[in-house]
């Protein structure tokens, strides 16, 4: 975690899209997440399968920046290492930051979560897919990141 925390630049607008393992018995796939530094003020938005006090699953500054979610679902002791997958800087990351922010009123699925979609993948997704420039996908372990609502 130290080495991730050496990647912030406080000079810099950053975005990093992130990962760790989901978890157990799923650990196979991937919760993502991001992790936004304005020049030095560092943010981390996640979803979450459960509701914060806004009665929404998105969750700002929930765990560590850098760090996964729990091995086991709700158990605080063991986390899982969470690592950079993709690391955008200047411009794009300062219009994605304004975007991730706004997605707090703006994520179609703030209410809803879902094993299956919507949850964490589909919302990184859906904010990557907001800015094709940043040319980036998830993994393909990152299931539910293709999730559509169905009509």
């Amino acid at each position: 975690m130290d080495n991730l925390k050496k990647e912030i630049n406080k000079n810099k607008f950053q975005i990093f899209v992130c990962a760790s393992p989901a978890n157990f018995p799923l650990n196979y796939f991937y919760h993502c997440f991001f992790v936004t530094n304005e020049k030095g003020k560092v943010n981390r938005y996640d979803l979450t399968h459960f509701e914060n006090k806004n009665k929404t699953h998105l969750h700002i500054n929930y765990y560590p920046p850098f760090i996964g979610i729990e091995v086991f679902y709700r158990v605080q002791k063991w986390y899982w290492k969470g690592r950079v997958y993709k690391k955008i800087e200047g411009s794009l990351a300062k219009r994605m930051i304004s975007f991730v922010k706004k997605s707090k009123k703006d994520y179609p699925y703030l209410r809803r979560y879902n094993l299956f979609g919507p949850n964490s993948n589909t919302y990184v997704q859906w904010v990557l897919d907001n800015f094709p420039e940043a040319k980036t996908n998830l993994p393909q372990r990152s299931f539910g990141k293709n999730y559509k609502k169905r009509t």
